[in-house]
């Protein structure tokens, strides 16, 4: 296991350190704002999370719709729902993996607001979907019963599911002794509080579903597959922390047989403690992406076991509500921005 050190609360507070170790072809993204590697705007979009093709056309999702806009910055379709937390390209990049919202009522229970997960193809059309009610029925699950903060929008005080990440498994290298469910084009969605399923390539049936002992009360964020067939995740309330020393970590582990192969957390370990939000992602062999959901996106090296890189992160809505962080990337973005016309900046 690897550790990191903090160096202080002045790592939270630095715009980044001296020299950027991010390879200069990638551009740091957060929502719909592509930032270049000294952190700087490059292009801001409309839209709270966005998807970008090569061509300079791009897809933005926020809590009224989905929408495909042109190189030039013009709508060419919408699907109207309430999309939060993640999108996410298909692992050939043709699709695009969405989450959004229905108030719904499971078993006898009251109405509440659950999740839905949706595939569309580039023309907007929804190729797959699935309510989540039907995954949690296939598994004799219960609802949640936390506290609904889309409430405002959707007039429901309680949310029965709450998925904040949604995955296809990609390509792998080859291996042995991997589970059945781990195949290349099967999907990863992840629950707060209910832990992550794997479903078939049509959505439809549940071929794995596991709760993470790691994570108290299955408070995980960003669960994915790496190409190496492990999983990965930010780990929000690791198992090892008490009511006085609550922190998160990042892990990448076996799905053999739940060996954790690389963590990451602070030192001391409450150093780094992200209740809700944020997000990881394993840039190289070398270095991971990290994001606390409101302070900071961190860059650590496996080789050097410390942060070499870190940026404030904070982010206020109009009326100075805190801006949540759900997924930072670090993406190669050269023909897009080249090809992209759009005056929205």
């Amino acid at each position: 296991m690897l550790s990191l050190v903090f160096l202080g609360w002045l790592v939270h507070w630095q715009l980044a350190l001296a020299a950027s170790p991010i390879p200069p072809h990638l551009s740091l993204v957060e929502g719909c704002t592509v930032y270049n590697t000294e952190v700087r705007v490059v292009k801001t979009l409309p839209g709270v999370r966005c998807l970008f093709r090569d061509n300079g056309d791009f897809v933005s999702a926020d809590e009224k719709g989905l929408r495909y806009y042109d190189r030039l910055g013009k709508v060419l379709w919408e699907i109207p729902g309430h999309f939060h937390h993640q999108m996410n390209w298909s692992s050939d990049g043709t699709f695009i993996l969405a989450i959004d919202s229905l108030v719904q009522q499971y078993r006898q229970g009251a109405r509440q607001r659950f999740d839905r997960l949706q595939i569309v193809n580039l023309a907007g059309q929804v190729q797959h979907s699935v309510e989540v009610v039907q995954l949690f029925a296939q598994k004799q699950l219960e609802a949640l019963k936390f506290e609904n903060k889309f409430k405002t929008l959707l007039g429901v005080p309680q949310e029965g599911s709450h998925f904040n990440s949604f995955y296809q498994i990609p390509p792998l290298v080859p291996g042995t002794g991997r589970p059945a469910w781990l195949r290349p084009g099967n999907y990863l969605v992840n629950s707060l509080g209910l832990g992550y399923f794997v479903l078939d390539p049509t959505l439809q049936t549940v071929l794995h579903h596991e709760k993470k002992t790691r994570a108290r009360m299955n408070l995980m964020h960003d669960v994915q597959v790496l190409e190496n067939g492990h999983l990965f995740y930010l780990n929000n309330l690791s198992v090892e922390s008490t009511l006085t020393n609550r922190f998160s970590t990042v892990e990448e582990q076996s799905p053999i047989n739940g060996q954790v192969l690389t963590e990451v957390r602070g030192s001391p370990a409450a150093l780094f403690y992200t209740r809700f939000g944020g997000g990881a992602q394993k840039v190289s062999d070398d270095l991971i992406l990290f994001s606390h959901a409101v302070l900071g996106v961190y860059l650590y090296s496996i080789k050097q076991r410390d942060i070499i890189w870190s940026t404030v992160f904070i982010h206020m809505k109009d009326g100075g509500e805190i801006h949540y962080v759900q997924q930072v990337k670090l993406v190669d973005l050269r023909n897009f921005l080249k090809n992209n016309g759009s005056s929205r900046l």
